[in-house]
């Protein structure tokens, strides 16, 4: 069992981040995978269970959580996860720290008959959009994209202040939507644009 150190404690008084979330408890299951898999598919990332949404430590029963987790795991995503566990003493209180690793291949979240794929942007985790899915099939094949005058068009409709959506895009571009799709999806392989959340949505902001 590990005390709590300095760098958690901060972590947790500045909040949620990209690489880093906490939970009160795991009784949410479908709230806990979709958060697994976003850091799944994301980067490597720090999951802590016995801290509520303001910051307040609560403690945890380190036991029951790993068995929930499991059971999150096993019922709930679609490949396996890898990742280590390790309770932490906070005062009088025990903490569950997760560390996720990174995988190989996407993880989505099954419920029943439906199925979700999710992303972390920043403290967010969001459901992938198609423009996404396209670009990590990029990425998953390692397929050489070469920038030409189409690509430059599209990037104009893109700036480094203000983010824009897919259905602005749209609007704004003569091109038909399938190949706005396909630029777009281009352009974030080639790291010409990045994701941003926006009223809980996805949109695009020039690097």
């Amino acid at each position: 069992m590990e005390r709590l150190n300095p760098n958690l404690e901060q972590k947790i008084n500045e909040g949620w981040s990209q690489e880093f979330h906490f939970v009160e408890d795991a009784e949410n299951e479908l709230e806990i995978a979709s958060l697994i898999a976003g850091f799944a598919n994301s980067n490597d990332g720090v999951l802590v269970v016995g801290v509520k949404e303001n910051g307040k430590v609560v403690g945890s029963f380190p036991k029951q959580v790993t068995e929930d987790f499991e059971h999150i795991l096993s019922q709930f995503l679609s490949d396996q996860i890898k990742f280590t566990m390790e309770e932490v003493l906070f005062g009088r209180h025990l903490l569950t720290r997760f560390f996720i690793k990174k995988s190989l291949f996407k993880i989505s979240v099954i419920n029943n008959s439906s199925k979700e794929t999710y992303l972390r942007i920043g403290f967010n985790t969001v459901p992938v959009n198609k423009i996404v899915l396209k670009a990590w099939a990029l990425e998953h094949h390692s397929l050489t994209v070469e920038m030409d005058d189409l690509h430059r068009e599209m990037l104009s409709y893109f700036h480094q202040n203000k983010s824009i959506s897919l259905s602005n895009v749209y609007k704004v571009s003569k091109m038909k939507k399938s190949i706005i799709d396909k630029l777009i999806s281009e352009l974030l392989y080639l790291k010409q644009i990045h994701l941003v959340i926006n009223n809980n949505r996805i949109e695009y902001l020039l690097r």
